[in-house]
């Protein structure tokens, strides 16, 4: 059972801190953009939102899980 909260943890730890930079991006991009019309402003900060948050949360989900589909010879489970 304290494997499974575990992992758990891992996932919502993974989340949390692609959510938290993505804000952190999303505010000063929309700081940069300001100048612009409110459309374009709302759209490059939506885009670098989305960017942001699933480039480090794809990132720090492989990194947590690669190692777990290695056999013991070394190969890796395809299965």
């Amino acid at each position: 059972m304290k494997q499974k909260y575990q992992e758990y943890l891992k996932l919502n730890k993974n989340v949390f801190l692609g959510f938290l930079a993505s804000v952190v991006i999303s505010a000063i991009a929309a700081d940069y953009f300001g100048d612009q019309a409110d459309y374009l402003n709302s759209s490059f900060t939506l885009i670098i939102d989305y960017a942001v948050f699933f480039s480090v949360f794809g990132g720090l989900y492989y990194f947590d899980n690669r190692k777990k589909y290695v056999l013991d010879n070394g190969q890796k489970d395809n299965v």
